[in-house]
């Protein structure tokens, strides 16, 4: 991490300054400031994340996109785990007030909503879940390197977009690419 600081704040300064490696260096920031700044970020389960991260715990990321008649497209994209983890401080009902934790079984670590790249007239549901599918790519290996891991046990992905599910699944047989 940045320094030896865990916050939510010092993971955002941390991607701001790693963020080149995972987009073209010429458009990083612009993606940053789409990812951080356009939409609020609600984190209050950060902390409750990076233990389960350390732990070895399950992550789930879910996502969702869509275009609106205006011709722009966004996603929204979700952290997410199973309430019980066996660990009576994570399964403590969250101070925080932008964490649900009256949902049966799953409670939200982190969300956000992100615009998609792109000519309003090139925008389709398909380039929005691809954006919401490769920020939580881009998020969870940058929180791996923030905390200086490894993932442990494979993170399960969902999204609803039956032909980005395909084409994700032909990249994997294809390369056999992790996350």
């Amino acid at each position: 991490p940045v320094g030896s600081a865990r916050d939510f704040e010092s993971f955002v300064r941390f991607c701001e300054s790693n963020v080149a490696k995972f987009v073209v260096a010429s458009s990083s920031q612009a993606f940053f400031r789409r990812l951080f700044r356009d939409f609020p970020v609600l984190h209050g389960g950060f902390s409750r994340m990076l233990r389960a991260l350390d732990n070895g715990d399950q992550i789930n990321t879910t996502t969702d996109g869509s275009k609106i008649d205006s011709g722009e497209a966004s996603a929204g994209w979700l952290f997410w785990m199973n309430e019980s983890s066996g660990n009576e401080e994570d399964d403590a009902a969250s101070d925080d007030a932008d964490v649900d934790d009256s949902m049966v079984g799953r409670v939200c670590l982190l969300c956000g909503t992100i615009l998609a790249d792109g000519r309003y007239t090139d925008n389709t549901s398909f380039r929005a879940e691809a954006m919401g599918k490769l920020t939580v790519t881009i998020l969870l290996q940058c929180l791996y390197e923030f905390i200086g891991r490894r993932p442990t046990i494979p993170t399960l992905h969902t999204c609803d977009n039956q032909g980005l599910v395909k084409r994700v699944n032909n990249i994997w047989d294809n390369n056999r690419f992790h996350t």
